[in-house]
């Protein structure tokens, strides 16, 4: 069984321009792009990047390039009274843009009431469009609605929304556990209600409680659990490589910045190293 397709997630290549990250993608086995607008980590202005004349441009670009856009990281907060209308604006940029799934958080314990009027809604506007909404788990923090993948079953489960399923990734369900994870158990849980996947990985430094995001398996990410269970389910769920190279998790396991902050041509790299790895593992599974 043919490893799904895997899309690149825009934000490995930091500060640069649409158009530079675009071509460093094709420099890298994917045809596939997930365009990211991450609160915290992506700046942007909401009232010029998710507007019709924005999407037409990024279309354009991706049609130059021979370049596709499935999926939108588009994460905030869908507990707060304002997020129908926040996040309705990036359900319409992703159906101008052309793609099919727009990925958030959901939001904490403590805004469930608030989060499920607004997700019926929201999952009203997105079947409108054509668009599935994946709900992702966090990778660090705590009292989140999603703290992993067997949480995450359960809500998805719980709304009985067919267009709203799990963002699953595997990566921030470790760190968000402080590395205790029941991994096996998890996966086994989340791929069934997964309707698109983050791939990243960490890895440990010597005589240092900091990991490092790098490569999908140069890490200490067991990356064949999470493939033997999607094989299992069917295999054919979609996959983004979302690795913040510039990025790490110190001893608190909150994301910082690194010193230095990988070239565009370590980033391609990377991305060509996962890919064969990805295809290495997921053949051996």
């Amino acid at each position: 069984m043919k490893s799904p397709d895997i899309a690149v997630n825009l934000l490995v290549f930091n500060k640069a321009s649409l158009n530079d990250a675009l071509d460093a993608v094709g420099k890298t086995d994917s045809r596939l792009v997930e365009l990211a607008y991450t609160s915290g980590y992506a700046v942007f202005d909401e009232t010029i990047a998710f507007t019709e004349k924005s999407a037409d441009a990024i279309r354009e670009a991706l049609q130059e390039r021979g370049l596709g856009c499935r999926s939108i990281a588009a994460h905030m907060d869908l507990g707060m009274e304002d997020s129908i209308d926040r996040f309705h604006r990036r359900l319409q940029f992703a159906y101008w843009v052309g793609a099919t799934i727009v990925i958030s958080n959901a939001s904490t314990i403590d805004r469930r009431q608030q989060f499920e009027h607004n997700i019926n809604e929201l999952s009203r506007i997105a079947a409108d469009l054509g668009i599935g909404i994946g709900l992702e788990n966090p990778g660090d923090g705590s009292g989140n609605l999603l703290s992993n993948g067997v949480a995450g079953a359960e809500l998805i489960s719980s709304l009985g929304l067919a267009n709203v399923g799990l963002n699953y990734d595997y990566s921030n369900a470790i760190s968000y556990s402080a590395m205790t994870l029941d991994e096996e158990l998890d996966c086994a849980r989340a791929v069934e209600k997964s309707i698109n996947l983050h791939l990243k990985d960490l890895k440990k430094q010597k005589g240092a409680l900091v990991w490092d995001f790098c490569s999908i398996g140069e890490g200490d990410h067991d990356y064949s659990i999470l493939f033997r269970h999607m094989k299992k389910w069917g295999g054919a769920i979609p996959m983004s490589l979302e690795l913040p190279l510039h990025m790490q998790r110190g001893s608190d396991l909150l994301m910082r910045p690194k010193k230095r902050p990988l070239e565009q041509d370590e980033c391609v790299q990377a991305i060509r190293q996962s890919m064969q790895n990805i295809n290495r593992l997921w053949g051996a599974v």
